[in-house]
């Protein structure tokens, strides 16, 4: 069964950046590691499966082209303010706060921050509560998609499995200055992950990019295809299976089995496989199966 797992590009951190992270939550551990050689940065790339809280996360050491930036955050939901405020002063200490944690209109006790990685962290104390989902991935649509929170939301939970929307939440008037902007909080869900989504309601420009993408890891080539044909938008963002969508996020959609054929067998058989998928734009699986066997050979 396919799943989506939150995607984080790094320049050259990421192992300290992931080790950070699991250090924060309970339920975390690394799961994979690969070392993939011949890549286009000229470098040996390495990559990272890891578990936060108990949910799925990848990342890569991509290099210095590609930076994060707000428009994509995760929203940490905590049962506890001392919890929150813990999370916090790991998360700030060489970071760049965002919005500062204290007291809102909308919560009791919210901030926000981008951590010395780049990566931006949303934290909220819900009193009283636990949550199934800790970390939940948040889209932000600003500059030239403002007002398409909607739109994008309607339309993943159309194309993606097991799409619900909850709650959506509109601006009132005068609460935002970007006259474009619409909605102010959703919740939704795809895949069985819990996402959330709002239009900026400033005019700045922090537009989506692969700083942080989501990979949508496909069993079988007809999934492939048909996630394939429904997100990409953009053909020259189409390489080793990413895309762009309409909106703007970047997807990767690939073969459950991939990490498995990059991070097994001989050293020979993972760089065939490396040099098989880097050729590609979309994924086919059975090219990577018959480069993993035939180098096994």
């Amino acid at each position: 069964m396919e799943k989506i797992v939150p995607h984080f590009w790094f320049d050259t951190e990421a192992k300290e950046a992931v080790e950070f992270y699991m250090s924060l939550f309970e339920d975390s551990k690394m799961l994979v590691v690969q070392e993939l050689e011949g890549t286009p940065s000229g470098e040996n790339t390495e990559a990272y499966e890891f578990n936060l809280a108990g949910q799925p996360f990848a990342a890569l050491n991509g290099g210095p082209e590609i930076k994060m930036n707000s428009s994509i955050s995760l929203t940490v939901k905590g049962e506890t303010k001392e919890k929150i405020q813990s999370l916090w002063d790991e998360l700030v200490e060489g970071g760049h706060v965002l919005m500062p944690l204290k007291k809102y209109d909308f919560s009791e006790f919210y901030g926000w921050v981008e951590d010395r990685y780049g990566l931006s962290w949303q934290l909220i104390y819900f009193e009283g509560k636990s949550f199934q989902q800790k970390i939940t991935p948040s889209l932000l649509f600003s500059g030239t998609v403002t007002g398409k929170a909607r739109d994008a939301i309607t339309y993943y939970t159309n194309v993606l499995q097991n799409g619900k929307i909850f709650d959506v939440y509109e601006y009132e008037s005068g609460q935002a200055s970007a006259e474009e902007a619409k909605i102010a909080h959703a919740t939704f869900e795809i895949m069985g992950l819990e996402m959330i989504a709002a239009d900026h309601a400033q005019k700045v420009d922090y537009q989506f990019n692969e700083g942080v993408s989501f990979m949508i890891l496909c069993v079988t080539q007809a999934e492939i295809d048909y996630y394939w044909d429904k997100l990409s938008a953009t053909v020259e963002a189409e390489q080793c299976g990413w895309l762009k969508d309409k909106f703007g996020v970047s997807w990767q959609i690939i073969p459950m089995n991939l990490s498995e054929l990059l991070s097994t067998g001989t050293r020979k058989q993972i760089n065939a496989v490396t040099e098989e998928f880097l050729q590609m734009k979309k994924i086919n699986i059975e090219k990577l199966e018959r480069a993993w066997q035939t180098a096994a050979e």
